[in-house]
C-alpha cells in the first residue's frame, strides 16, 4: 500500500506519520528514492550517451560529404585539363570516372 500510494498529495500526511513510526516503511522510503534516484542518474548518463554518439555520426557524416565533395571537385579539374590538353573524351572518361555529359559541359 505504501508503495501505490506514496506520490499521492491525499496520503502524504500519513505517510509521513507512518514513516516516522514504523521502521520497515522508513526503509521502504530511502530505498525507493535511491531508486529513484540511480533511475534519474541511469537516465542522464544515456542521454548524454546518446547525444555524443548523434554529435560523432553528425561530425562523420560531414567528413565523408566534404571528402565525396573534394573528389568530385578534384575530378573535375583532371578533366578539365585533360580536356583542354585535347585528350580523347573516352580516356578523361576512365581516368576521373566522369560521364561524357559532364566532360562536354567543361
Amino acid at each position: 500500500m505504501f508503495m501505490k500510494y506514496r506520490h499521492e498529495d491525499r496520503a502524504e500526511k500519513l505517510i509521513e506519520e507512518l514513516s516516522r513510526k514504523e521502521e520497515g516503511i522508513m526503509r521502504a522510503e530511502r530505498a525507493a528514492a535511491k531508486i529513484d534516484r540511480d533511475y534519474e542518474k541511469f537516465a542522464r548518463k544515456m542521454a548524454e550517451m546518446k547525444n555524443r554518439l548523434d554529435i560523432a555520426l553528425m561530425r562523420e557524416a560531414i567528413r565523408r560529404k566534404g571528402r565525396t565533395e573534394g573528389h568530385a571537385e578534384k575530378a573535375l579539374e583532371i578533366a578539365r585539363k585533360m580536356k583542354n590538353a585535347g585528350r580523347p573524351f573516352s580516356e578523361i572518361t576512365e581516368f576521373t570516372g566522369l560521364t561524357l555529359e559532364d566532360i562536354e559541359k567543361l
